[in-house]
């Protein structure tokens, strides 16, 4: 696990990657690798399906095993995680906010003198886009006097163009004066906006 955890150190996810694999460390961390089989792997899905886990974490904790696998040993290497059995990805259920709420975010935010993070948000809150899209996004896409944004492809949507209101037009004005282009650190993000007033049983995605 630190010869994993050595190797992705850098990723904006590390800190969820290294969660994941806690949990498996918990179970089974004084074993060889080579030890772990498919019925072990089973157990732990099992065990933490009863624990009330979601399907969607648990999902992310077979990712995580099975890259750490494919990192030290090669992306063929046999490991246990192939034959498990499948766990279902739950189906996105979205939760509406009401506005009121998010205006006392913002007005928040705003106040913490976060420019980088808060024009994400700006942008975010204002074009219903994915961070993922915000991500990918590069200047030459986004032209505040033809009032658009050439939106990236991505989780299977496939590029558009949306059309900038006014208050998208000011979120990407305040985005592109702090320089907020690149990747997004979503954990980050979210902790600042549940500082801010965010509900804490609603994920800001």
């Amino acid at each position: 696990a630190p010869r994993y955890l050595a190797q992705i150190a850098g990723r904006i996810s590390f800190k969820s990657e290294q969660s994941h694999l806690r949990a498996w460390i918990a179970m089974y961390g004084t074993w060889p690798m080579a030890k772990l089989k498919t019925e072990h792997v089973n157990i732990a899905y099992s065990q933490w399906q009863q624990e009330g886990f979601s399907n969607q974490t648990i999902i992310h904790r077979r990712r995580v095993l099975r890259e750490m696998y494919q990192m030290l040993y090669g992306p063929k290497c046999d490991h246990p995680v192939e034959d498990a059995r499948r766990i279902s990805k739950p189906r996105p259920q979205p939760v509406h906010v009401p506005i009121e709420t998010i205006r006392e975010v913002d007005k928040a935010f705003r106040a913490l003198d976060r420019p980088v993070e808060y024009a994400i948000f700006r942008v975010l809150a204002t074009t219903w886009q994915r961070p993922c899209q915000l991500n990918r996004t590069l200047p030459k896409d986004v032209s505040i006097k033809g009032r658009s944004w050439n939106v990236p492809s991505a989780k299977g949507e496939s590029q558009h163009v949306i059309y900038l209101s006014d208050e998208m037009v000011a979120a990407w004005k305040l985005f592109i004066a702090a320089n907020a282009w690149g990747k997004i650190d979503t954990c980050k993000q979210a902790d600042l906006m549940r500082a801010c007033g965010w509900p804490e049983d609603i994920r800001p995605y």
